[in-house]
């Protein structure tokens, strides 16, 4: 009786030996890139084999994209690209992107079962991985936009430091408001204000500040505004069942660390006293649309009305 339940178990243990990802599954690959973004791989993992992987790690190889490349010159190579997916289950085919860290051309290297890693657990407290203000200097009537970044919190403020109070980690800070944990809010200061975000996570909290000088113009400085209507499908439900939706419009211009967000309100939008004399890009962000972006000369005291988007296609998933 102990001899049959041994013998029982060694088709198992042969089975497992067997696995081989180079064997069991095939990778199919490509690469796109548009002038907005640095592009991205996408393609296929086949599994033709009875074998369930938990977790497979594609690896590329990245190049000098040959279109980046001087005359003469050769390719080189510029790094490693990793993408893991979960649960590829027996005799199955699981489509993947990812976006690239940078231009690049790409070539298949590996692929292989995920290393084991162990559970990373979150820091006890709340964490700001960026605060800025741009730019840090104005004049009287103009407008500079916050932006942050936070992570393991539970709520996030932003408001004025309080000078009755001393400088510490501990002050308070005034008229805090509520936001988003990661963000971005444009503010118009009458005198030279520091800014303090405070994010909370069970009883403890993180403060970062920063500041802003406004200064005193002979003249008022010029602005304009950039308004438009978005049509189309602005809502879709993903192979997941979760709902995508387009809810802003995102302004930029080039050298500019972040781009600016305008809320879709009754399917409209506007950036109102954008500084003037400058070429802005407006675009729906990751969404599809017709055009995929707009240049707007901004012009002074004018308003750039109807510059319209028309939804085709969603963000593309993975």
């Amino acid at each position: 009786m102990l001899l049959s339940l041994c013998l029982f178990f060694i088709p198992g243990v042969y089975t497992q030996l067997a696995k081989d990802p180079q064997q069991d599954l095939s990778v199919s690959f490509s690469s796109k890139h548009e002038v907005t973004d640095p592009g991205s791989v996408f393609g296929v993992v086949t599994n033709k084999s009875a074998n369930a992987y938990p977790c497979v790690r594609i690896e590329f190889d990245l190049y000098t994209r040959f279109d980046l490349r001087r005359a003469g010159e050769e390719s080189r190579h510029l790094g490693v690209l990793s993408v893991e997916l979960k649960d590829v289950h027996p005799r199955s085919v699981r489509d993947y992107q990812q976006q690239l860290p940078f231009p690049a051309g790409i070539g298949l290297k590996s692929i292989s079962e995920c290393p084991e890693h162990p559970p990373k657990r979150l820091p006890d407290a709340p964490e700001i991985l960026s605060f800025t203000i741009a730019p840090p200097r104005i004049h009287l009537g103009q407008t500079a936009t916050l932006q942050w970044r936070t992570a393991n919190t539970d709520h996030v403020f932003v408001g004025e430091r309080n000078p009755e109070w001393p400088h510490s980690s501990s002050e308070p800070i005034r008229a805090p408001r509520s936001i988003e944990p990661s963000g971005s809010l444009q503010v118009s200061p009458s005198q030279n204000v520091t800014y303090r975000l405070e994010a909370t996570k069970e009883g403890k909290s993180t403060l970062k500040s920063v500041t802003v000088e406004a200064t005193s113009s002979p003249t008022p400085a010029a602005t304009c505004s950039i308004t438009g209507r978005v049509s189309g499908r602005l809502q879709w439900e993903d192979d997941r069942g979760q709902t995508v939706s387009l809810t802003h419009i995102y302004l930029t211009t080039p050298g500019a660390d972040q781009p600016v967000r305008a809320q879709i309100r009754e399917n409209r939008y506007i950036f109102a006293n954008v500084p003037a004399g400058q070429t802005y890009k407006i675009y729906p962000g990751n969404f599809r649309s017709q055009p995929q972006e707009r240049d707007v000369p901004c012009r002074p005291n004018k308003t750039h009305g109807e510059v319209n988007f028309r939804i085709t296609k969603p963000p593309p998933s993975g």
